[in-house]
Parts: C-alpha cells; structure tokens; sequence
C-alpha cells in the first residue's frame, strides 16, 4: 500500500511490474544507547539460524525460511516511550537469535517490520537491536531505530532501518556462538486500549555478516561525492543525467533543489532520441544463485518538471547476468510515474534472489522514456527523476 509520513511516500514492496526490459542490456559492462534498561529477556526464546541470510521472524525467535503469513500483536502501551525500552516485558515484543557465528562484513544492521495500526491513526511502533557477539550474556552492542507513526489505513506498512538509528553504543564484532535479541514496542499512542500487529512472512532481519546487512558495496549510494566513478553508465558516452545540489535552480522553474538527505542527488531524463531509450545506471557486484538482496532508495520529481506520459518512468532494478554477460532475467520495483505525486520524495523497494546460472547482480536504476514507442516521433517524454539515499542491502 501506499502510505504518507512526514511528507514521503513509501511503496511497501516490489509490485512485480515487468519493466519493458527485453534484455537488450545484457551487454551492460557493467552514544547512548537510550536503554531504559528493560528486561530484554523476557518474551524471547532460543534458537539458532544463520546469521549469513535473512532471518525471518518467527514466533520469538528466528528462521531462514519465510513463514505462512501471521498477524502477531504489539502489546497495547500504557504510557509514554519514545526512544526509551519500556521496563515492563508485557509491553515488549522480544525476538532472539542465539548459536550465531559469522565475520562481520564492514555493513549495518537492515530489517523490514511489516506493521499495521488497524486504522488507528497515530499509532507508533520503536525497535532496539541488542548484539551479544560471544554469547557470554553481555550486551556488545545496542541499536535503537527511531520511531514509526501509522497512518490511518487498515494494511501492512513498512518500517525499515532507512528511518534511522536514534542511537547507538558499541561496536560490531565478529559473532562466536553469539545471539541478537530484537525488542518491538509502541512508543505511544492515542487509545491504550489499541494493540498494532505484525505480519511475520513480510517481517526480516539481515545482519552484516556474509552477504547480509545494510549497505553492502553500494559506494556513494547518496551521491554526496557526485561523479566519484561508483556508479556506471550504459552506454558510456550517454550524458542524460547529472548531480543536483541543494540550492541549485530546478529546470524550467524559479525554485530550487533541496536533496533528501545531505546537499547532492542524482538528476535522470530521457534522452530524446525519437526512439523508445533506456538509460541505466548501476553498480555490478558478484553474486551466486540464492543470494538474496534488497534494493532501495528515494525518487523525486518537480511540480515544474514532472513526468507527463505513461511511457516515460523509473524504477530500480536487480539484474542477473553470468559472466558473458547473458541476461537472467530482473526483479524490479514498482514504477515512478505519472501518477506519483510531484514534491514527494517516495520510497522505491525491489527484492530479488539470484537465479540458478548468474554470477553477478547489478543493482541499477532505471529511466525509460517512449517505451514501447515505434517510428521515431515520439516527443512528449517530459520530465526528470532525482534519487537519493539509495541502499543495496
């Protein structure tokens, strides 16, 4: 669904769109913690799962392997805890993992919480990861993530660690017979009487040991170093995009650019060749079959400089190619379109696993304009995307 908080827009999965991709690219080369001090044990269970993979919650604990769909609840709050672990473990929902061992990779904590206020709006849910990496029953390292607000709406929304951490104390080490515990709460609400629910086959975890974790390889994923080399053209010599900073002046308007989150994002057109024309831009990582990514990041488009036709839009992609670059196939998020509202940065989300004969993955962006246009007329492809903040995970 789709759903507003503090002005963004977020797409709470790939919608499996196909992307007019036939393929043709398979040439492409390419502090405080903020611990109240909760009893973080109760409520949780042990069980081992691989660290290496994602963890899907299950019950109180962890599994690799998705469950059946299952709405579990977050208790109903009595009082008043945002950024603070209640003391109360009826108020907690605690998920753990124990037996872990993995290297740590040099990433971050990424989960996806797929949450639902029950058309209660105002509603809130916080979460707190706490890392005990050599199993010895000390806490090495403490994450809080800030809080969640639900909108009105009855249906599954997304609260992801691309919220932000509130806090953190520690730092990560490798896991030897380790365990993480995961701590849900409602920071606050209206109506006590109000429990939210959870759905565990939309609910994960990936931690940063083997090829899990948040920003795993995806350099200058918020432009900030603008044209640093990370990201990849195809064809090279294309030159339909450019770094936009804040404060610059916007295309065919007297207002100026603000980026989502530092001072600089990526600006992506059309090329207006005429033709139906595709402009990716990526990065190219290796990868084996069954390897699972997520790919997500924020697009953007001017009231002055939108997208005005159904064949021009953006969205990002997974892409699985062998190493003589034969194309496997793409999972790709929903469309940036003509029917995303303008100034509104909106979250883009694709999920995809390796398939059996791809060696490499290039998570990419993509920008078509006349797709499926024949002949060479077709002159009304209007409008730019900006990206930010984009995240491989």
């Amino acid at each position: 669904m789709w759903m507003t908080k503090d002005g963004e827009v977020v797409d709470s999965g790939d919608s499996g769109s196909d992307s007019g991709d036939s393929g043709g690219d398979s040439g492409d080369s390419g502090g405080d913690s903020g611990d109240s001090g909760g009893d973080s044990d109760s409520g949780g269970s042990s069980s081992s799962a691989d660290p290496t993979a994602r963890m899907y919650f299950s019950g109180s604990s962890f599994s690799n392997t998705a469950p059946a769909a299952a709405s579990l609840v977050i208790p109903a709050t009595t009082g008043y805890y945002a950024g603070t672990l209640p003391t109360d473990p009826t108020l907690v929902t605690v998920v753990r993992a124990t037996g872990l061992n993995g290297t740590y990779n040099g990433g971050g904590t990424a989960f996806t919480l797929a949450v639902d206020g029950n058309a209660d709006y105002g509603q809130a849910v916080q979460t707190q990861f706490e890392y005990d990496f050599d199993g010895d029953g000390t806490v090495d390292r403490t994450e809080m993530y800030n809080l969640f607000a639900t909108d009105a709406a009855t249906g599954w929304e997304s609260y992801m660690e691309n919220f932000g951490l509130l806090s953190q104390n520690g730092a990560y080490a490798d896991f030897v017979n380790g365990s993480v515990t995961v701590s849900i709460w409602k920071a606050f609400q209206p109506d006590p009487a109000f429990a939210m629910v959870y759905d565990e086959s939309q609910s994960w975890i990936t931690l940063p040991y083997g090829s899990g974790g948040s920003t795993i390889g995806l350099a200058n994923g918020d432009f900030e170093n603008g044209a640093d080399g990370s990201w990849l053209i195809y064809p090279s010599n294309l030159t339909n995009y450019s770094y936009e900073s804040t404060g610059s002046l916007l295309y065919n308007s007297t207002d100026t650019f603000t980026a989502y989150d530092g001072i600089t994002s990526l600006k992506v057109y059309g090329q207006w060749s005429g033709y139906a024309n595709e402009t990716p831009i990526y990065q190219e990582f290796a990868a084996s079959a069954g390897d699972s990514f997520t790919f997500s990041g924020y697009a953007w488009m001017h009231h002055d400089d939108p997208l005005t036709a159904s064949h021009t839009y953006a969205y990002l992609s997974l892409k699985y190619f062998d190493n003589n670059y034969t194309f496997y196939g793409s999972s790709d998020s929903a469309l940036f379109d003509v029917n995303q509202p303008v100034d509104t940065w909106t979250l883009l989300t694709v999920y995809g696993t390796v398939p059996a004969g791809a060696t490499k993955v290039q998570a990419a962006i993509e920008f078509w304009q006349c797709a499926g246009q024949s002949g060479g007329g077709c002159q009304d492809g209007n409008g730019a995307v900006y990206f930010d903040d984009l995240v491989l995970q």
